[in-house]
């Protein structure tokens, strides 16, 4: 054999070498949360608030599989109240795939409507880890903050989170 059939094989070794790797690995799982390819990103958290005119809620639902909910209306003496539900791996996985599939990092921070006078704000917040910097110190959260309008996309989210808590939230307005 000559030395160019040595280099020729040589190249084919290495790339059904390269091939056999790369079909080869995988990404870890975790029970930490949704892995998102798109943005980078690990779902640690979604969290829901909803400000009233004369209310307020928070619904935390976590990767552990747990949604925290709480809610306070002082100024019609209904205290501060406070429930949970559990939810499956799938349920949260699924809650994260459409964060991830609407874009959610690519919305305004903020979305308001001039004309309205004691409206609801809803507030998304998404806590999540980057995959290369994936340390729970280093989470970050991002929000986007709806009074009045809100993108259809954010709307979609939120309705998912409602749906998942499956029960009222408080809401008093005028």
């Amino acid at each position: 054999m000559n030395v160019k059939n040595y280099i020729l094989i040589g190249i084919i070794i290495i790339a059904i070498g390269g091939f056999y790797i790369s079909q080869n690995l995988q990404e870890p799982q975790t029970d930490m949360g949704q892995y998102s390819k798109n943005q980078g990103e690990r779902i640690l958290e979604v969290q829901l608030e909803v400000s009233a005119p004369y209310s307020t809620a928070k619904l935390l639902v976590s990767s552990q599989g747990t949604i925290d909910y709480e809610a306070e209306a002082p100024s019609t003496k209904i205290e501060k109240y406070a429930d949970s539900k559990k939810i499956t791996e799938q349920q949260f996985n699924e809650l994260a795939g459409l964060i991830v599939e609407n874009n959610f990092w690519a919305y305004n921070k903020s979305y308001f409507e001039d004309n309205l006078f004691d409206a609801t704000t809803y507030i998304l917040n998404v806590k999540s880890v980057s995959d290369y910097q994936p340390e729970l110190a280093d989470a970050k959260v991002y929000s986007v903050s709806c009074y009045g309008r809100c993108p259809e996309k954010i709307i979609e989210i939120i309705n998912m989170v409602r749906e998942l808590w499956n029960k009222d939230i408080l809401e008093f307005g005028l």
